[in-house]
């Protein structure tokens, strides 16, 4: 009860807090508005049931709609599954909207952050702090993302795999599924770890949820896919510098290899399966998230807010003395170094590209510190040992 009380406590003031900046506090006029404008054009657009992969469509809303004046059309990247939950939205002002949709982030980073720390609520403060002092988190408020909801649905996947809730889990997952270039490695190997646990409910919720998704998308607009797959045409289309290693290797003038290296990091997941299967799924999730994103073709640096999983499982050992001390200092220091260096990297380099170290880098912490946590608990386990009677 107490936990409930301070729980809700702790939302009414981020609620008070979050009006209050937004809509009282003199902001900047693009803040939650840059890449917010095409989401909210092309959903304007399915909503109403007409073709969101039309060009000419979504740059005449963008315009009409949303103040848009420069020479070109903001494309939206995302999946029929976001249009969804952004439709309710199309029917407010742009602007409106853009407010109502900052509120809506900053509360879905909020209750990201409480599901995967894993720490006693009055400790609440610490994967918040480590949440909404991340560089990438402010970036994607900033640009009005929608990459929120793929870490919210990764987020609610493991509350309810703690709960025994397997019907929700599934379910929970489809919501990753808004921008899939983000978990191409994550979530098949939550899948394939499902199946070996014979999780059948949870492949039930997913069934579930995206039979249910499919329905809604029928019904608001009958011809969705052909829109989409125009979408998907233009994207899979397109070359980018992404920042990731597929990204570098475009640079460098190995295209080919850049676009497909993600197929080749899928077909070692599923080669290397029966090596990696023992890990427990959060270890999994974290892990694959970041080799994920160190070759993904596609994506911003703002997407790297993915990284948050991994680093509230490292700021979870700290929290918990699962690491020695000297280790959990070096952890913590490494943690806030990449960091700032993010932080300053935004200052003075424009280019997406050069944030391809980040998620390297954090796989390197990680594996270190995991290394450390497995030896501290052997360490323990025998000094026990050693203390029982004979």
């Amino acid at each position: 009860m107490k936990i409930t009380i301070r729980l809700l406590s702790l939302f009414a003031l981020l609620a008070i807090l979050i009006v209050s900046v937004v809509v009282y506090l003199p902001l900047p006029e693009s803040l939650g508005k840059i890449d917010f404008r095409p989401y909210w054009s092309a959903s304007y657009l399915f909503a109403r049931g007409l073709d969101f992969g039309d060009l000419a469509a979504l740059d005449e809303i963008e315009r009409r709609l949303t103040d848009w004046s420069e020479e070109y059309t903001m494309q939206a990247w995302f999946t029929p599954i976001g249009h969804l939950l952004l439709a309710p939205l199309t029917f407010l002002p742009f602007h409106q909207a853009a407010k109502v949709w900052l509120m809506l982030n900053i509360s879905i980073l909020a209750l990201s952050a409480l599901l995967l720390g894993k720490y006693p609520y009055p400790k609440t403060w610490l994967p918040l702090l480590a949440t909404f002092s991340f560089s990438a988190t402010l970036t994607s408020l900033f640009f009005g993302q929608v990459n929120t909801l793929s870490l919210l649905g990764l987020a609610l996947f493991f509350h309810f795999r703690q709960k025994q809730k397997d019907l929700a889990a599934g379910a929970s997952l489809l919501l990753t599924l808004v921008k899939p270039h983000l978990v191409f490695l994550t979530l098949p190997a939550l899948l394939l770890s499902l199946m070996q646990q014979k999780r059948w409910r949870a492949y039930g919720g997913l069934i579930l949820s995206s039979g249910l998704t499919g329905f809604a998308l029928f019904v608001i607009h009958r011809n969705w896919l052909s829109s989409f797959i125009t979408v998907l045409q233009g994207g899979l289309g397109s070359t980018r510098l992404s920042p990731s290693l597929a990204g570098v290797l475009i640079f460098v003038g190995k295209e080919i290899l850049g676009r497909w290296l993600w197929l080749l990091g899928l077909a070692l997941l599923f080669v290397l399966w029966q090596k990696i299967k023992q890990l427990d799924e959060r270890t999994l999730c974290d892990v694959t998230l970041l080799i994920g994103l160190a070759l993904s073709p596609f994506g911003w640096s703002y997407d790297q807010i993915m990284v948050l999983l991994p680093v509230l499982t490292m700021v979870g050992w700290i929290q918990q003395g699962l690491l020695p001390k000297r280790g959990k200092w070096l952890l913590a220091a490494s943690l806030l170094l990449i960091n700032a260096l993010t932080y300053y990297q935004r200052l003075v380099v424009q280019n997406d590209l050069w944030f391809f170290w980040v998620p390297l880098a954090v796989l390197g912490v990680y594996l270190l510190g995991d290394r450390s946590v497995s030896r501290n608990r052997c360490a323990l386990d025998s000094s026990q040992s050693s203390l029982k009677p004979l």
